[in-house]
């Protein structure tokens, strides 16, 4: 319990058993974490791939809802998939993207992910434009904000 509301976090990834044979077990084996408190939640998804967030689609389906998501891999084409999406369905997503580091996939691949989220009417905050992105509540609201609109 944090401020009377309940506080929980829940490791939805790996699996117990971990995930193998999907060319990119690494990736696929990254810890997931589902962050509750109070009416607010989070998905934090590390560099998962389509295989692993089919498994947690599969498993967890509308468990998976939050109100908030990193977006998976930095926002490639090989970290989106739509079954995992359509169970977690945020009302807002973050993308950490090329901020003080080599990008590993062009803006063109990043621009078409978040186009998807977009055409779903989620918003998109990306770390290469907006900066820091910080999100607040009080386990009802929320409040987003970004470095570059505090500069």
């Amino acid at each position: 319990t944090f401020n009377g509301k309940q506080f929980k976090i829940w490791a939805v990834n790996p699996p117990q058993q971990g995930i193998d044979s999907t060319g990119n077990d690494m990736l696929n084996n990254s810890v997931v974490l589902k962050l509750v408190y109070g009416e607010r939640s989070f998905i934090f998804t590390s560099n998962i791939l389509v295989e692993a967030q089919d498994e947690l689609a599969d498993k967890y389906g509308a468990r998976l809802k939050c109100d908030i998501l990193m977006i998976p891999d930095n926002g490639s084409l090989f970290g989106y998939c739509e079954r995992f999406l359509q169970q977690v369905n945020p009302e807002a997503a973050v993308v950490s993207y090329g901020y003080l580091s080599g990008r590993s996939f062009s803006i063109t691949e990043l621009e078409r992910t978040l186009e998807r989220y977009r055409l779903k009417g989620i918003e998109t905050f990306r770390t290469d434009i907006n900066g820091a992105v910080e999100i607040r509540t009080d386990g009802k609201s929320l409040d987003i904000s970004c470095a570059a609109e505090r500069l």
